[in-house]
């Protein structure tokens, strides 16, 4: 007999229509999850329709049924009108007769699509209980439970009010990556251009320091090209590597004539050629303002030049080439170089870092990744806001100061994601944000406006204000020990996927140590944060100041301090303490008022400063630090400063460039292995003509080394070696050196280039501005020095003037006294008034050595001409073309017999070549041909000398044509 049928479960549907409000205003909403399990993904950005369905969300009938239905998505807009059908299911019959609900994101939930009225939809539920068809006249929400499960939504919203390119901030890859930037340095980038790429990339710089040091592997290079090319490598790199690439990057000049593609492209391929073929990730950035342009070729056709860029482009395997142009808006020849067609060629700005920084986060970090709010974006907004914000007027906040601090941060890929419910006060809100990033929200003194500003090492320790006794009383000061600090940080953070806390940990295994073993622990809840490893970034970036022995005070200032900030750095030089040099940070400042006009500042040791920071055991009754005693500076000379490094130093002291003739500049070259500057003590003469000492100036040290082997007279010289080179002067590309003992015979030669595999030998143009290229020894000694180095006493003096000085050295335990300094002397030249030298000289085509000048009947000789009144934006090579020359200047030929002795002259030539008829050699067979400059009666400074062989014969030519011509 058959068994009869099992009875049939009973199901118990739940629907309703319901009118949900989410928001303010949003951009987008991205998901919709319901009992926590995701029912929607997408990404709606305007007003819409969506369809669920969904319906074993959380079992299927026979358990908690799922979801099912339409979703009008209402964003908000300011001109919203809501749809006919819904207004009609709200009893108002048409949306012009119902609340827009404008200013708001609302989801309108629903069984059937809003256009099809009050009507159900037919839906089968199924074999399980039998198939039957019903209506749904609301959103199918659950199935045999009563309850209505949580709703959440998921919205992106970009903060308005600064720049919305940068609003968001997208996350990056965690694989090994292989990253160089080719950055043009030709002449057309000096200025306003080369400062806007610096900036950019000690942001960019800054964000990959920041990835490489959460244990990210970075293969790092900076390749800089023009007529040449330099180049600085950090593979493996850590923030601290990074940071020494953005040194180098900041202390680039642009001085090149050209925009050698082919330079730029070649070191790249040199990078990735010797990178570890696991980092599968490479990215080339090449940013450029010209077209490009060949030196020291044949080849001057741009295109071919860009071809065989590309050619070696395509030698580099898996390398993404991104080309950016910065105020070039012909891609023609960029495009060649850049293998990256989905972004096309960015052109950007040039008197903003903006675009750049955008481009270049836009190639690394993507638009498929998951983006964030810029946390400066969120802080201005909040100020700012009329409607829900503290409705502050923009003219009372610094937004350079937010603009700047968004940079860095969208740089950084610090972005966070959170919401602002009402029930916490603007400013909490604001702080819990100033929390997360590490900054400071203030009302600047100076100016009167709301301040934003970041706790970062973007600093020069050296030009910080000192906090010494002479200024301040200490208060309180504490430091503390290492029973104190902290070895462990637990980070939570929301993933975004499951919107659930997660943790990460980060530990001090040193301080562990130090510690016995102990693990100290600490917790920070950066809920804000969305991705995993920006939070281990954030707890490695706290866990460095817990785990430090950092000290803190608090001193009472003078006035001098009035516009003292908080997020400022200061030097703390305090003996009693031990402290000489201490970088501290500002906090909390109290300005006082009439009654109390003393400065209270908080100070607490600055962690970029750590490393920098020098420190005693404090002292009995007088101080007697690490720091060395100002000694007399070791080596010295005077120089009559050339027209270009006088207009240099003038501009740079905001002085009029304009100088008649016989006003003249003095410089002084210097080294020392004790000061870090030195005070130029000399004579003030007073209107009756009595004089007194004092200083003058405050002047850079140059660096000083000597030659490793000989130097050949050369207009370029390749391979050059030094020994005992200062690094710190020394430091990249764009060094000037000097070499001689007088202005008449000295050569200033420039740094295009140092290779660093090849152990650090020197590429030098020779012979620049007013000198030729000699020839010199091993062994001479030789000046470094950066070109805005202060080396001037910017007063006018005299040709022919004898100066003297004394040199004060300074060092960190005080100044030279005067009286134990010895006096150096000098006497000036005419030489920033005469006539710039000939330059690019040649006989029968050659320009150095003696040129085989046998059996002609005139010797051809030619050179270019240059001009000291205009080549003041940019030193000239001696090869560079010919530039007209100043009034009345013409070019004199002297003939010399070997002994030096003048044998006739022809002067007053006018053009760039001259015939010599050989009669004029006076029979000798050997001879030297000397070209100068004239003008007014001025000759000048130097003169390059070629030699000539006019016969063969014993002692001319021996073995050529023995015993006669």
């Amino acid at each position: 007999m058959g068994k009869g049928g099992s009875a049939k479960q009973e199901v118990n549907e739940y629907n309703m229509s319901m009118h949900l409000g989410v928001c303010w205003r949003a951009d987008a909403i991205t998901h919709i999850t319901v009992g926590d399990k995701v029912a929607w993904r997408g990404n709606v950005q305007s007003n819409t329709q969506i369809s669920i369905s969904q319906p074993n969300l959380f079992g299927g009938p026979k358990k908690e049924g799922g979801v099912r239905g339409y979703v009008t998505a209402l964003l908000g807009g300011v001109d919203q009108v809501l749809p006919d059908a819904l207004a009609a299911r709200l009893g108002r019959g048409t949306g012009a007769n119902c609340p827009g609900f404008r200013g708001a994101l609302t989801l309108f939930f629903t069984g059937t699509p809003p256009a099809g009225g009050s009507g159900g939809v037919q839906t089968s539920l199924g074999s399980i209980f039998g198939t039957r068809s019903v209506q749904r006249p609301g959103f199918y929400w659950v199935a045999n439970t009563p309850y209505l499960k949580n709703i959440e939504v998921g919205v992106r919203r970009a903060p308005v009010g600064l720049n919305p390119d940068i609003a968001l901030v997208y996350g990056g890859s965690r694989t090994p990556r292989a990253i160089c930037f080719a950055i043009d340095l030709s002449g057309s980038m000096d200025g306003e251009r080369l400062a806007t790429l610096k900036s950019a990339m000690s942001t960019v710089l800054a964000a990959i320091g920041a990835t490489a040091d959460t244990g990210v592997i970075i293969d790092l290079a900076v390749v800089s090209f023009g007529r040449a090319s330099s180049s600085i490598i950090r593979r493996g790199a850590n923030g601290l590597d990074v940071a020494e690439v953005d040194s180098w990057v900041q202390s680039r000049n642009a001085t090149a004539s050209n925009t050698d593609f082919r330079e730029g492209m070649n070191s790249a391929k040199v990078f990735f050629d010797a990178t570890d073929q696991v980092i599968e990730e490479r990215y080339l950035f090449f940013i450029t303002d010209g077209e490009p342009t060949g030196y020291g070729t044949a080849v001057t056709d741009p295109g071919t030049i860009a071809q065989e860029a590309a050619t070696a482009l395509a030698e580099m395997a898996g390398v993404q080439s991104f080309g950016i142009n910065i105020e070039l808006a012909d891609t023609t020849y960029t495009a060649l170089i850049d293998n990256t067609p989905s972004d096309g060629v960015p052109i950007v700005e040039g008197s903003t870092p903006d675009g750049l920084v955008n481009a270049v986060n836009k190639a690394l970090f993507g638009d498929n990744v998951t983006a964030d709010a810029n946390p400066a974006h969120i802080i201005y907004e909040c100020c700012t806001n009329q409607e829900w914000g503290m409705g502050s007027p923009e003219t009372l906040l610094d937004k350079a100061s937010f603009e700047a601090a968004a940079i860095t941060l969208n740089a950084e890929g610090l972005g966070l994601s959170l919401r602002w419910t009402q029930q916490d006060t603007i400013e909490n809100f604001v702080s819990e944000i100033i929390d997360h990033v590490q900054a400071t929200l203030f009302v600047n003194p100076r100016t009167g406006l709301l301040t934003l500003k970041l706790i970062r090492g973007d600093y020069d320790p050296d030009t910080l204000r000192e906090i010494n006794p002479d200024n301040a009383d200490m208060l309180d000061f504490q430091r503390k020990g290492w029973g104190e600090i902290t070895n462990e940080i637990v980070v939570t953070w929301t993933n975004p996927e499951t919107e659930q806390d997660e943790t990460v940990v980060v530990q001090d295994n040193g301080a562990i140590a130090a510690q016995g073993g102990r693990i100290i622990s600490a917790s920070r809840n950066y809920y804000a944060v969305r991705r995993a490893d920006l939070a281990t970034r954030l707890g490695l970036r706290d866990l460095r100041v817990a785990s430090a022995p950092l000290a803190s005070c608090e001193v009472e200032l003078d006035r001098s301090a009035w516009d003292l900030l908080p997020g400022d750095v200061v030097r703390m030089a305090w003996p009693e303490r031990g402290l000489a040099g201490t970088v501290m940070r500002v906090g909390p400042v109290d300005y006082g008022n009439l009654s109390s006009p003393s400065i209270r500042v908080s100070l607490v040791e600055d962690i970029f400063g750590f490393t920098i920071a020098e420190y005693e055991a404090p002292p009995g009754s007088a101080w007697d630090g690490d720091d060395e005693e100002p000694e007399p500076a070791d080596d010295a000379r005077i120089i009559t400063l050339p027209a270009f490094l006088a207009g240099v130093a003038r501009t740079d002291a905001g002085l009029s460039t304009d100088v008649d003739y016989p006003e003249v500049m003095a410089g002084v070259l210097a080294s020392s292995d004790v000061g870090y500057n030195f005070d130029l003590w000399g004579a003030t003469v007073q209107p009756d003509g009595s004089t007194f000492d004092e200083v003058q100036a405050t002047c850079s040290f140059a660096g000083q080394a000597v030659l490793a082997l000989d130097l050949a007279s050369e207009a370029r010289s390749l391979g050059v070696s030094l020994v005992g080179t200062p690094t710190n002067v020394l430091a990249a590309a764009g060094t000037v050196m000097l070499i001689g003992n007088n202005d008449d015979d000295e050569t200033i030669m420039e740094v295009v280039f140092i290779a660093e595999e090849d152990g650090g030998t020197l590429t030098l143009e020779r012979g620049l501005l007013d000198t030729v290229p000699r020839a010199w020894a091993q062994g001479t000694k030789v000046w470094l020095l950066d070109i805005d180095s202060d080396i001037s006493d910017l007063d006018l003096l005299s040709d022919g003037e004898t100066v003297s000085y004394k040199l004060l050295t300074r060092t960190f335990a005080g100044v030279l006294a005067p009286a134990v300094a010895p006096v150096l002397s000098g006497t000036l030249t005419a030489r920033p008034h005469l006539p710039l030298r000939p330059v690019n000289a040649t006989v029968a085509g050659i320009g150095f050595g003696e040129v085989d000048c046998v059996g002609l009947s005139t010797i051809p000789c030619a050179w270019a001409t240059r001009n000291r009144l205009t080549e003041d934006a940019r030193i000239l090579t001696w090869t560079e073309d010919s530039i007209d020359p100043e009034d009345g200047q013409t070019t004199t030929l002297t003939l010399l017999d070997p002994a030096g002795n003048i044998i006739d002259t022809v002067t007053g030539i006018e053009g760039v070549s001259y015939d010599i008829p050989v009669g004029l050699f006076a029979g000798l067979g050997r001879a030297r041909i000397r070209f100068s400059a004239e003008r007014d009666g001025f000759s000048s400074l130097q003169a390059h000398e070629i030699g000539v062989l006019l016969e063969n014969g014993y002692g001319y030519s021996y073995g050529n044509n023995y015993g006669g011509a």
